[in-house]
């Protein structure tokens, strides 16, 4: 029963609790409004997230009720009622007439997003406005917040329609045109739809060219309408195939929309001409002929016609190029008609290019005629003067004047001449000679044969000299006199100039020399220089001019005296355009070899080797010079074109050499580097230069003779010991050394020494000891062991023992004598006697 009770309780509650509490107006006093109206945008069917604080301001209070409002409505669009329940069951109402029957889907309330709860999904433009959040606490004052909801639209996508004007009307879809070259043409670009108003611009390409727009109707029901007006004219062949793109842009939020256009245009022919036009042409002979003709959109149509005939021709069309080709087969009537080749576009019909050239056509002479014209009787031969053609030749009628004599005719302009010929028979043979040689037609060199007339269009100085016409009928042929044409133009410089580089040293002088031409001869002369840094012109009283050529006297005084001089003339027509060019190059006397090495490779001669310096910036060569270094007297001198290397040949042994080398250019000779070198009797190579001692640098040699002589004594040392140790067990028991065997008396010394001898100084005088060598052989008479071991000349000692090792000695200037327990001594200078039976011997050879 009580449960029944609480249920009803509970209903009526939930009655009291069915429809929201609504304000009326504005928030009151009571109320709390929090902060300024926050702006949202978003794009028109998006997602709406509207802010609302739901932060309790104090602990232990709850959120009881949240209402939205629309500024304009009364009453509440959304409410979110947690009175009588907890928050995540809370009861949720919407307006129906503003979110319609579907409501429920496009309005939401998030219960776990505390600063953005309420969503609008699928926003549309009546979305827009102010709406209130307000927020109910249990305890704390109502807080209210402001939204200002902003719902952007896209723009609509822009339309483009032409504007008639000058009577030209324009039809556009995807392509403008076609319209014809010269027209003015106007565009409408119009966009209906779009909030806030869309801009619109027009882009060729990428390139903005119009960015002007204006508002011409806003409505509600209609909307809003805004149209940009693109201007053309007059269209060129630049603009075919040109993009035009009206676009239309309102917001970041939103993407542009645009519609383009291509413009098609008819072009107009741009040319016609017959290729290479014959200067005659054969009776009863086939004779192919083009004409061509470009510029033209749609291709141009060809027409031939002779003297008002129609021809027919077969036409070729590539692109906005059109090629006819013709084959002719004339008569002899046919010569002196006008035959011309027309093109046409026929969207142009007031526009017509021709290019058109006389015939003259030519006939082979009779059988009959070739025999009186081999060898013809007097009365013949004065029959076929009389009918020689009378040719003059003239200037042009606008040329006639001015061309005679001293006077000419500028660079650059167009002549004409004129071949006057009276014939009868009519001459069918016409040509042209320049300086006696053949002129042929060449219109991209500006030669061109029409008829009896001859054109040069912008004539060069190498287009003046002498010139002739002549003509020929059946009967005879006739040459003008000739006509000279003198072409003037502005001075240049002359191809071949004494000199363009000058290589100079510091305050040398120089005498530069400019020479150049021209017609009239040049008035005076500028000259500047160029150091890359700075660009002088330099007073006139530093140069002299004459007529043809100008000289200028420059010496360099510091480096930035060296650069290139140029040199400038003038004369009537003007100042040259390009200079003449002179480059001042530095240069000095060249540096001194380097590196120099003496070598002396056999006993008569020696070799020097140097390395290449600095050449100063001219072509260099060597020179060595050989002098007695006690006497001063010159021994030799040796020249080298190309490197300081030098082979001294027919040098005495023994004497001493002081050796000078230099180098030289134009500009003088280098320091010298000298040398010494002294050549022994026998050739020992030796090498003397500036931090070297016998061609070695002296740190290396140092450090090698060091360990040599550490490891020779560390040898001795081990050999030594050995030696004493066997020594004293062979005494073993006696205090008395035994007594040696006694030398043999009075031994005449060998006549024929032995391949052990010892060798004589003047043999060889620059021994130097290194080493001696111990050892014995078999064979009997037992072995021999030596105490001391010394020589009276520097050598190689030899001495085979039984240990086989080598002994190194130091030999002391005071002993004169060889003591062994074998022998006696020797005087200094004799040869070591021969061998006892046993193979005991001693010999010393030369060390290097």
């Amino acid at each position: 029963m009580n449960e029944r009770k609480e249920k009803e309780e509970k209903d009526k509650e939930d009655e009291k609790y069915r429809e929201p509490v609504f304000v009326r107006g504005p928030p009151g006093p009571e109320d709390l409004l929090h902060g300024p109206p926050k702006r949202v945008e978003v794009l028109e069917k998006g997602l709406a997230r509207l802010p609302c604080d739901l932060q309790v301001p104090a602990h232990g209070d709850n959120v009881v009720l949240v209402l939205w409002y629309k500024i304009g409505i009364r009453t509440p669009i959304y409410s979110f009622d947690v009175r009588g329940r907890d928050f995540m069951n809370a009861k949720k109402w919407w307006d129906e007439a503003h979110f319609g029957q579907g409501g429920r889907e496009r309005g939401k309330f998030l219960h776990g997003d505390q600063q953005r709860p309420f969503t609008i999904q699928d926003v549309t433009e009546v979305d827009s406005g102010l709406y209130r959040c307000r927020v109910d606490f249990k305890f704390s004052p109502t807080r209210n917040g402001l939204v200002n909801l902003t719902v952007i639209v896209p723009p609509g996508t822009p339309e483009i329609q032409p504007i008639r004007r000058h009577g030209v009307q324009v039809k556009v879809g995807r392509i403008l045109g076609p319209v014809n070259e010269g027209t003015y043409v106007e565009l409408l670009c119009r966009c209906r739809h779009g909030d806030p108003s869309p801009q619109l611009r027009w882009f060729r390409g990428d390139v903005v060219i119009d960015g002007t727009w204006e508002v011409f109707q806003e409505d509600r029901v209609q909307g809003v309408e805004v149209r940009n007006v693109l201007s053309l004219g007059p269209l060129t062949p630049s603009d075919v195939g040109g993009n035009l793109t009206c676009q239309a842009w309102n917001h970041e939020l939103a993407p542009p929309t645009s519609t383009s256009i291509i413009i098609k245009l008819n072009l107009k022919p741009r040319r016609v001409e017959i290729r290479e036009k014959p200067n005659f042409l054969s009776a009863a002979v086939e004779t192919k002929l083009e004409c061509e003709t470009w510029g033209s959109l749609p291709s141009a149509y060809i027409n031939w016609t002779l003297a008002d005939k129609n021809l027919t021709a077969t036409t070729t069309e590539v692109g906005n190029r059109t090629l006819s080709e013709l084959r002719l087969r004339v008569r002899k009537e046919d010569s002196g008609k006008l035959l011309s080749c027309t093109a046409r576009n026929p969207h142009f019909p007031n526009l017509v290019l021709s290019d058109a050239f006389i015939l003259n056509v030519h006939c082979e002479l009779k059988e009959s005629l070739d025999s009186d014209a081999v060898d013809p009787s007097t009365s013949d031969r004065s029959r076929l003067d009389e009918d020689a053609p009378d040719v003059s030749l003239r200037w042009g009628a606008s040329l006639a004047l001015g061309l005679d004599g001293k006077d000419g005719i500028e660079e650059g302009k167009d002549v004409y001449l004129e071949c006057i010929v009276h014939a009868s028979p009519p001459a069918h043979i016409l040509s042209w000679t320049h300086n006696g040689v053949s002129l042929v037609q060449n219109v991209s060199k500006g030669v061109i044969l029409s008829n009896y007339s001859l054109v040069l269009q912008n004539v060069r100085r190498e287009s003046g000299g002498e010139y002739r016409c002549s003509a020929s009928n059946i009967l005879n042929a006739t040459t003008s006199p000739p006509l000279y044409l003198n072409v003037k133009y502005a001075p240049v410089c002359r191809e071949n100039q004494d000199r363009t580089v000058y290589r100079l040293s510091r305050r040398e002088e120089a005498s530069v020399k400019c020479q150049v031409f021209g017609h009239p001869p040049p008035t005076s002369f500028k000259w500047t220089f160029n150091n890359t840094s700075d660009l002088v012109d330099i007073p006139q009283e530093r140069y002299t001019s004459g007529q043809e050529e100008s000289v200028l006297r420059y010496i360099p005084m510091t480096e930035l005296d060296y650069g290139s001089l140029q040199c400038w003339s003038s004369n009537k027509l003007g100042t040259q355009q390009i200079p003449c060019i002179f480059h001042v190059i530095p240069v000095r006397i060249p540096d001194p070899p380097q590196n120099c090495t003496l070598m002396n490779s056999s006993p008569d001669s020696l070799e020097v080797d140097c390395d290449v310096g600095f050449d100063g910036g001219l072509p260099q060569q060597f020179l060595l010079v050989v002098h007695d270094e006690e006497t001063g007297e010159l021994l030799n001198n040796l020249s080298s074109p190309k490197e300081p290397v030098f082979r001294i040949q027919g040098l005495e042994g023994g004497r001493g050499l002081r050796l000078s080398i230099f180098s030289f250019n134009d500009k003088g000779r280098s320091p010298t580097v000298s040398l010494s070198a002294t050549i022994p009797s026998m050739a020992a190579k030796r090498t003397t230069g500036q931090g070297l001692v016998r061609g070695i640098p002296l740190a290396p040699v140092l450090a090698i003779l060091l360990g040599v002589v550490g490891g020779l004594l560390l040898v001795a040392l081990v050999i030594l010991g050995l030696l004493r140790r066997r020594g004293s067990s062979r005494g073993t028991g006696s205090s008395t050394p035994p007594t040696p065997p006694a030398p043999p008396q009075n031994r005449p010394p060998s006549s024929s020494p032995s391949k052990h001898s010892l060798m004589t100084d003047e043999e060889n005088p620059d021994l130097i000891l290194h080493h001696v060598q111990a050892g014995g052989g078999g064979g009997g008479g037992g072995t021999s062991s030596g105490k001391e071991i010394l020589v009276t000349d520097p050598g190689r000692l030899t001495y085979p023992g039984s240990l086989g090792v080598s002994l190194p000695i130091w030999l002391h200037p005071s002993r004169q004598s060889l003591e062994m327990s074998q022998w006696s001594s020797f005087e200094q200078g004799s040869s070591i006697p021969q061998l006892r039976p046993n193979h005991t011997s001693l010999s010393f050879s030369p060390a290097r």
